[in-house]
Parts: C-alpha cells; structure tokens; sequence
C-alpha cells in the first residue's frame, strides 16, 4: 500500500483547487493512503473530504509544535511527497520527510528539496492541470479533473428570502488589488436589480469583509442584504441557493465552480486562464487593454486593474450573460 502526503498550505479556494489531486488519486487506487499537511484555518474544511485519511495542521506561532510535526512526518515513512505550494518552508518539509520522491515545483532554490520536478509546461496552464501533472510522477492518470466540495460542507440556515429568486456578491480578497472597487459593485448590484428585480445576497466572513458589504448595502438600499457571518461552510450553501455569483478572484469563486452555479467574475492582477472558471457557465470581465495586466502581484501602487475597467460595456456584457442563464435557449 502506497503513502502519500500532499502539501498545499494558503487559503480555502487553494484548497479547492488542489482537491482533484487526492480524488484522481482514489480513483487511481483505492488503497492508497492520503495524507494533507494544510493550514490551521483550513484544516476542518479538510477533514471533510473522505479521500483523506489523515490531515495535518501547519501552526506557526509555536515552534514547539513545529517540531512535533517534523518528528511526525519523518515517523510515518511517506513513498511520496507532493508539494503543491513550495515555499521555503514547504520545501523544508518535504525535504526532511526523507521520503524516496519527493514532487515539487522547479521555483529557484526550493527546487533543490525535490527529486522529481513538474515539468515548466504547466505553468501556463490552470492551476488545477498544473497540480494535476504531479500524478505522473506516482505512475497515475487523470481521471477526473473538476474541483469539488465534501459531501458534508453545507451547513443549512434560513436566509429569509427565496431560493433562485437571489444572487450572491462576493467582494472579498486578502489581496487588495484582487477586490473590485465597492462603488463599482455596488453600481453593477443597482443595475441588475433595475433591470432583472433580482436581490442580492453580499458574502462577508471576517470583521474587515462584513465593512466592506456594509458600505456595498449604504449604496444599494433595500434589495440588496446582508448574508450572516458565514464560514466556508455556509457560504457554500447560501451560493447553492443563488441563481449566479458575482465575484472577483476569490475563493466563493471556486465554491460555485464546484457547485456549477453561473459565475459572473472581474479579473485583474490573476490570470483567468489559470485561476478562473473552467465548467461553470461564465464571464470574465477585464481591462484588456491594461499591459499591466495578469501581473500577479500581491501590492499594486496604481491600482488601476479595475479603476479604468469601462463600466457601460461590463453592464451591457452582464445584462447579456443574465438573459443567457434566465432564458438558456433564447
């Protein structure tokens, strides 16, 4: 029987995105034992996923648990070691698991941790491929490449407003640069409304979130509300009951890929081509004359992704995707 970890450290949409990994894995050979080292804040997201016979936390505010986590890694004897974040301390660890193939990405020095290198091609390709292309390094094929939520993620409570009869706003990013501005959102939000007499629903799950979709709501009145603090787990099931997401690159946009909900999505600093819907029916609203675009940077001294973005030709490509989704064969 074959023993395998798969690190994939970061946020929840991360996650997601790795999840055909360990399915395509399963299916490859049922035996095989699974094991993820992730973040704390995503580890119980994780737990939820059959397909993992063990998870471990990542907690670095103690070294003391750091180093138990080493000895407990070295301990379990892995055959292979896919990592699917390579960060200096990623690299570290799947180092000093001494596993005989360790897989990783061929990034500067941390290529050195590794013995077996996914192959530069993939970068250009969506991240779910790229990580999917470690499977040839266990002797493994693609059998199922679509990212996908636990049977148990969503947690049921009662919104107040009809199912279909709403859509969900997004407007979260830890990157700064990857939130679209609130004004304009809240601008596209009083459009569709005019227009369609569609609700919306705005997603928040921290103190810093819940700001931002209270002043997207100061500007939107009546139809627009505000969802309850939500974990991943709610947030999950409050999409499922929309009729579409509108969005920037963030990970509600990988929970309604998962659940095969219409995405309405504004880019920016990411690349769709690699982080963006695949299945789902969707659109990708960018500044496609911006040279800047794509960029990938974290910190932006312009800010200007969104801020020149023309704003008649997004609302009049949205009142199209809208009408397409209502009236499927129209």
């Amino acid at each position: 029987m074959k023993k395998i970890l798969i690190i994939r450290l970061k946020g929840f949409g991360d996650i997601l995105m790795t999840s055909p990994v360990w399915r395509n894995i399963k299916l490859n050979d049922h035996s095989t034992e699974i094991h993820l080292l992730t973040d704390r804040k995503i580890a119980e997201l994780s737990r939820m996923y059959k397909e993992l016979d063990k998870v471990y936390e990542m907690d670095t505010s103690s070294l003391i648990k750091q180093i138990e986590l080493i000895s407990c890694l070295r301990k379990e004897k892995y055959d292979f070691v896919i990592d699917l974040f390579c960060n200096p301390r990623s690299s570290f660890l799947t180092l000093i698991t001494n596993a005989p193939v360790r897989i990783g990405f061929n990034v500067r020095f941390r290529k050195h941790a590794y013995n077996k290198l996914i192959s530069d091609e993939y970068r250009k390709k969506h991240e779910v491929m790229h990580h999917l292309a470690s499977l040839a390094y266990i002797d493994m094929k693609i059998i199922n490449d679509k990212i996908y939520l636990p049977d148990s993620i969503r947690k049921e409570f009662n919104l107040e407003i009809k199912d279909n009869s709403f859509f969900t706003v997004a407007p979260m990013g830890k990157w700064k640069c990857k939130r679209f501005p609130e004004k304009k959102m809240a601008e596209i939000i009083n459009q569709i409304h005019d227009k369609f007499k569609l609700s919306s629903v705005v997603l928040y799950g921290d103190s810093e979130e819940k700001k931002r979709a209270e002043y997207i709501k100061s500007l939107t009145g009546n139809s627009c509300l505000l969802s309850p603090e939500s974990d991943f787990m709610q947030m999950a099931s409050i999409i499922e009951k929309s009729l579409f997401l509108l969005t920037n690159d963030t990970a509600a946009l990988h929970i309604a890929e998962a659940l095969e909900k219409p995405i309405i999505a504004f880019f920016g600093p990411t690349n769709p081509l690699t982080q963006g819907p695949r299945y789902s029916r969707h659109l990708i609203i960018k500044n496609a004359e911006m040279e800047c675009l794509c960029c990938n940077k974290t910190v932006c001294k312009k800010n200007s992704c969104f801020e020149n973005i023309d704003m008649n030709k997004a609302k009049n490509e949205i009142e199209i995707f809208i009408n397409s989704i209502s009236n499927p064969e129209a």
